[in-house]
């Protein structure tokens, strides 16, 4: 059962890849609807999905933009999307 998920995990994961900057909504999206796009892109390779609060802790902390009228546009998402991935790889 192990090596199957296994397979299963290092079969998405040769199919995944990075959005496109240019595919990226800039339409604005709110902080729930933000972390559920950026949660279902990273899906194959997060193991944890960004949730809204700690979207809420980057802004906070000055780690990423504030978002602009309460929406999130492509900078901040490329931004979280790298957040995402490199929390995962680095402690």
């Amino acid at each position: 059962m192990k090596q199957m998920m296994q397979r299963f995990m290092a079969e998405s994961m040769k199919q995944f890849s990075l959005p496109r900057y240019d595919s990226l909504p800039d339409m604005g999206l709110y902080l729930e609807q933000t972390a559920k796009y950026i949660s279902d892109y990273l899906a194959p390779v997060l193991a944890q999905p960004v949730t809204g609060s700690m979207i809420s802790n980057y802004v906070k902390k000055g780690v990423i933009p504030p978002p602009q009228k309460k929406q999130y546009r492509a900078d901040q998402i490329i931004y979280l999307i790298f957040i995402a991935i490199t929390k995962n790889v680095l402690p």
